[in-house]
């Protein structure tokens, strides 16, 4: 079991983590301490995500430390870097092109 632990912080703190044990991969996001989405899922195959509230399919993939998530539907892509202690999330909506990416310090 590989578990990471990372945080984000300025003026309220989000906590973002990743368990992968075997094929399994469980992330979850802490907002502020009060409020967690988790998502549950398997690398090679899809999986239910839940992005802001609203559910989509995504593949998800990896290796060497890197996680892929894509949607199914081709809307959006994640993908997890980790960099020592940082990991750097990029989320891309692939119809506009328009990224987001979060960097995160270890916990």
């Amino acid at each position: 079991m590989f578990v990471l632990q990372f945080i984000t912080t300025k003026y309220v703190t989000f906590i973002r983590s990743y368990k992968i044990d075997g094929d399994s991969i469980e992330s979850t996001r802490t907002y502020g301490g009060v409020k967690s989405i988790s998502n549950k899922g398997a690398f090679n195959a899809e999986s239910d995500y839940n992005f802001l509230g609203n559910e989509m399919k995504v593949k998800i993939s990896g290796k060497d430390g890197d996680v892929l998530m894509e949607s199914v539907s081709g809307w959006a892509s994640v993908t997890v870097k980790v960099d020592g202690d940082k990991m750097v999330e990029t989320v891309k909506h692939n119809e506009s092109g328009a990224v987001l990416v979060n960097t995160w310090a270890r916990a």
